[in-house]
């Protein structure tokens, strides 16, 4: 007789997947510029550090028993409407290379195994990533949990590093898993970005149906058939943390420029850049130089800008600036002692800052702008305060020295067109365009600036007399009144005490003040003797007509 035929329903019984949240840990305590965040990771170390590494912890909630659960696992993508792609199988050993597909998506997994003492432990993977969903594999990126390890970047260079700090069953259904994740210091860098973060887990029904079997033999042996040994039953059900993370690896850029205002306000203008447009806000600190003396500084005014209200901002007017590096605070920092700081998202601004009566040094305007990280971009600009004086052609002398500040304008003249126009060249020119003398030193060689188109020379030897006015005006007044009854000298009236206008460039004119004398207006469009016998104030600009002819020499007997 035929045999008899008999058939089998086979199935399985499906159980229910863990569930998880996940709690961030960030640091909110104030880094060394008293920064900080709870939000983001910034390109920072040390005592600047800002959630470098991120503290996290993930709690997995099993129904079946927190001992059913063989596989946790963490992502992060930038992606905002996908959960990440990861591996679909399981590779035990160190053979495939590790590896992640983008800069902007990564995860990690972390199993539960027997090792060779018939022990339980914890061991992590990694991805490695291939050209298909068959080539994506899971690799064990460690034997020893208790250490550091690192997903791998496309290049298969270090990318993240990835500490587990422990694994604790809680009750009888949980498992919690407290681990940091850190960006900085890495051979590759993480795209900058806002990373949503994902969470999975499986028990052991939902991970490798292989091992699941391991107790029926007869029914592993067809699970091949269905199953490769190495894949995970439920590969891709990422449950959605709700919880987000910034990183930003790349500092905000400061661009700070100065110029003359009205007067002698100085007006300092700002644009600000960041790669993830999350400007913080900025700090300027008002330093001046040493060889400004603590004796000669005055009051700096705030008196125009552009800040906008807001909450943390605050400008201090008037304003004592000090030495750098000499205050309890360094310079930017948020709580320090600062001109002014701006807590908003502005990417520009401006501030007007009146020096009043300073004007024996140099003083140094610091811009630290913080984005959401605590990264920070500085801008500097140092400005002489120091009066100056700038000659063409002839000799400079000083019997005492000379402590003028050399001008050095790479952009040009702040009064290029006034000064171009009389021959002025911004890089060949100093003090002098031709000879700087003083008696102040023992005899030295003549010196040729490299910088400008001068020379020096030290002693230059003078005739010692009391006074420069008394001796010319006498040796003047010997030829007076044949100048002024021949037709080449005529005499200008300056009674009122100004001199002003227009000379007769016919002639020689002769300005005889018996007091001080204020200069305003006044066009030198021929040649003048101006002997002033008390102060001599010059209010604006004395201008030649010709640069070959015109001359007027000024002998006072006060200051100028």
């Amino acid at each position: 007789s035929q045999p008899i035929k008999h058939y089998r329903d086979c199935y399985e019984v499906p159980l229910p997947q863990p569930s998880a949240t996940l709690e961030i840990l960030p640091n909110d305590k104030e880094n060394s510029y008293g920064f900080s965040s709870v939000t983001h990771t910034g390109k920072v170390s040390g005592e600047d550090n800002i959630n470098e590494p991120i503290e996290m912890k993930a709690t997995y909630s099993d129904k079946s028993g927190a001992d059913k659960m063989v596989a946790l696992y963490i992502g992060f993508t930038k992606k905002n409407d996908a959960i990440p792609v990861t591996p679909k199988y399981i590779n035990a050993g160190f053979t495939a290379p590790a590896k992640t597909s983008s800069k902007s998506e990564y995860a990690f997994l972390i199993r539960r195994v027997i090792d060779k003492n018939k022990k339980e432990i914890w061991v992590p993977y990694i991805p490695s990533m291939g050209n298909s969903l068959q080539e994506h594999k899971w690799v064990k990126a460690s034997d020893n949990i208790n250490e550091p390890f690192y997903i791998k970047g496309p290049d298969g260079k270090n990318m993240v590093q990835v500490k587990i700090n422990s694994i604790k069953k809680e009750g009888s259904n949980e498992l919690i898993m407290k681990f940091t994740v850190g960006f900085n210091g890495m051979d590759n860098s993480v795209e900058d970005g806002k990373y949503n973060i994902y969470l999975m887990a499986n028990n052991s029904w939902g991970f490798l149906p292989y091992d699941y079997y391991g107790a029926y033999p007869a029914v592993q042996k067809k699970i091949p058939n269905y199953w490769d040994p190495s894949e995970i039953r439920y590969y891709n059900q990422w449950i959605d943390s709700k919880k987000v993370w910034y990183v930003d690896l790349n500092p905000p850029t400061a661009t700070l420029n100065v110029t003359i205002d009205e007067g002698t306000r100085l007006k300092y203008e700002w644009s600000l850049d960041d790669p993830l447009g999350g400007i913080y806000g900025v700090v300027a600190n008002l330093y001046r130089s040493e060889t400004f003396k603590e004796e000669d500084v005055e009051d700096f005014y705030i008196v125009e800008n552009s800040l906008t209200p807001s909450s943390g901002s605050e400008k201090r007017s008037p304003y004592l600036p000090g030495l750098l590096d000499a205050g309890q605070f360094k310079t930017g920092h948020l709580g320090g002692d600062y001109l002014f700081r701006i807590i908003n998202s502005q990417s520009s601004g401006s501030v007007i800052i009146d020096p009043k009566g300073n004007r024996k040094g140099t003083i140094t305007l610091v811009l630290t702008v913080f984005d959401n990280a605590g990264n920070i971009g500085v801008g500097q600009l140092s400005f002489d305060l120091r009066d100056w004086i700038a000659t063409q052609g002839g000799l400079f002398y000083s019997k005492m020295g000379a402590s003028v500040p050399e001008r050095d304008f790479d952009s040009g003249w702040p009064t290029s067109s006034l000064l171009k126009s009389r021959g002025f060249e911004e890089k060949g020119i100093s003090l002098t365009t031709e000879l700087l003398g003083d008696s102040t030193q023992s005899p030295t060689e003549p010196f040729r600036s490299g910088e400008n188109k001068s020379y020096g020379v030290s002693p230059h030897s003078t005739y010692e007399m009391d006074s420069y006015y008394t001796t010319f005006k006498s040796v003047f007044a010997k030829r007076k009144d044949y100048l002024l009854n021949s037709s080449r000298m005529i005499k200008k009236d300056v009674s009122s005490g100004t001199l002003t206008g227009k000379l007769d460039s016919s002639k020689i004119t002769l300005v005889e003040s018996n007091s001080n004398l204020v200069v305003e207006d006044f066009e030198c469009n021929g040649k003048a003797l101006i002997f002033v016998d008390g102060k001599l104030t010059i209010k604006d600009d004395i201008k030649n007509s010709s640069l070959n002819s015109d001359a007027c020499i000024f002998v006072v007997s006060g200051s100028v």
